[in-house]
């Protein structure tokens, strides 16, 4: 039987909590105590599911995860420079290529699951992409492992497209 209860969502502008009328449990709720059935109106914001405190951003660092991660895309940047130059094994620089493009996944999933889209981060995130695909490109094209033919257009396109 789904109960109708209260479900903290945040805060305001001004610092008052703020509760959704309405919720029914189930499995989309982020209020974890509903899947016990207990009511949660009179509860404190900090006692409610962990899922939905964390949407509730009274720290402003939870807010820079997303940016933190294309900054660690960024930073690994140099890393896997140094071991394709290096000649070091190619499963190391393909893993650090891995790991770069699930960063590339993960912060933009990450903003939109807590909340935390910015206007920085939509213009930080395609600016690294842009930014790691031109280095890469030109790297790969100097040290003979992407031939002239396949880096000119790809460069022109990524050229393009950023300005």
């Amino acid at each position: 039987m789904l109960t109708e209860t209260l479900c903290f969502v945040g805060r305001d502008s001004t610092g008052s909590f703020q509760y959704s009328q309405g919720c029914r449990r189930n499995l989309r709720c982020p209020v974890r105590s509903h899947m016990r059935g207990e009511r949660v109106a009179d509860r404190e914001p900090s006692m409610i599911g962990s899922r939905a405190s964390s949407r509730s951003f009274g720290e402003p660092l939870v807010r820079l995860v997303p940016s933190l991660i294309t900054l660690l895309r960024l930073l690994l940047l140099p890393v896997v420079v140094e071991f394709a130059h290096r000649g070091r094994s190619p499963w190391a620089v393909a893993v650090i290529l891995a790991v770069m493009s699930i960063t590339d996944f993960l912060d933009g999933f990450v903003a939109r699951r807590i909340g935390a889209v910015t206007t920085f981060g939509k213009v930080f995130d395609p600016v690294s992409d842009r930014i790691i695909v031109i280095a890469l490109g030109i790297f790969f094209t100097l040290d003979h492992v992407l031939p002239l033919v396949i880096a000119i257009p790809l460069l022109i396109r990524e050229v393009v497209i950023s300005a």
